[in-house]
């Protein structure tokens, strides 16, 4: 497995330059993860650290703290501290290692990248995610995601990391922490390179999945089947199979579909009407 460096870094560097980004890259640093939403504020350097980062080339990600707040406005905070550059990130972290957060916070808040058309994934420590379990009597599951992991021993690989039950796959290790270099302090990582640049296929299988939960939901609210005399979440699938060339713009359309819960009174002639739009040719 190919492995990339990543550094990343939080509002407490402020503005992190062009310069100190020229002297990553130069270092092979392929990547940032800057931090957005830091569960209580936003963090104000982040258009211009990821400003500079694009303009050395540098791949960039986000991530976003929850805590005991909602996770879909700690998500919406962050993508208005990304701005333009939100849909150029490679990915969003949410960042749960804050005593306070439920498990419904965080799938909210990994629901909410999902509608904001990004693609999320955990940061924790193994040490927040054992006192989670501890006091939650099993460990919480985010296993849907992929995982970036601090687990400081110095070794800048994947495999030394210890799993938990919970993860996804893990796909990046945060292996030093707090480190004075290129002109301001980061945190040094490890990423799984084809994680990063995020193959065809790994990107079907995740537009598929977005789809089949928007699906569900529309389903659930309007009590869709094939009893109702419409198409049943069975051959949507199977259409949405067919329909890889329109990812783009049925992402789109779920997106918005997403953003109206279904509690906002969604007739199920309404329901019918966006079945059919999700499947027309």
């Amino acid at each position: 497995m190919a492995l990339a460096t990543v550094v990343d870094y939080s509002k407490y560097q402020g503005t992190v330059s062009r310069t100190s980004h020229r002297a990553m890259r130069e270092a092979g640093v392929a990547g940032v993860v800057v931090g957005l939403w830091h569960g209580l504020d936003i963090n104000p350097y982040a258009l211009s650290c990821l400003a500079n980062a694009k303009a050395e080339q540098l791949l960039r990600g986000g991530y976003v703290v929850v805590n005991n707040r909602s996770g879909r406005e700690a998500v919406l905070a962050g993508k208005q501290a990304a701005g333009g550059h939100w849909p150029d990130l490679f990915g969003v972290a949410i960042d749960v290692e804050i005593k306070g957060v439920t498990e419904a916070i965080m799938a909210d808040a990994f629901d909410e990248v999902l509608r904001q058309g990004q693609r999320p994934f955990l940061y924790t420590g193994n040490w927040f995610w054992n006192w989670w379990a501890l006091e939650l009597g099993h460990f919480p599951d985010a296993s849907a995601f992929a995982a970036w992991i601090a687990y400081y021993n110095g070794v800048a690989d994947l495999a030394s990391v210890p799993p938990r039950p919970g993860y996804g796959p893990i796909i990046g290790h945060q292996y030093a922490g707090s480190t004075a270099a290129f002109g301001t302090t980061v945190d040094f990582n490890v990423f799984d390179t084809a994680w990063l640049a995020g193959s065809q296929e790994e990107d079907d299988m995740m537009t598929d999945q977005q789809i089949a939960e928007a699906i569900g939901r529309i389903a659930r609210a309007g009590q869709l089947g094939l009893d109702k005399g419409i198409v049943g979440t069975e051959k949507l699938l199977d259409l949405i199979g067919d329909l890889k060339s329109e990812i783009a713009a049925l992402k789109a359309r779920v997106a918005a579909v997403e953003a109206a819960p279904p509690a906002a009174g969604v007739t199920e002639e309404r329901v019918k009407e966006i079945v059919r739009e999700l499947v027309a040719e």
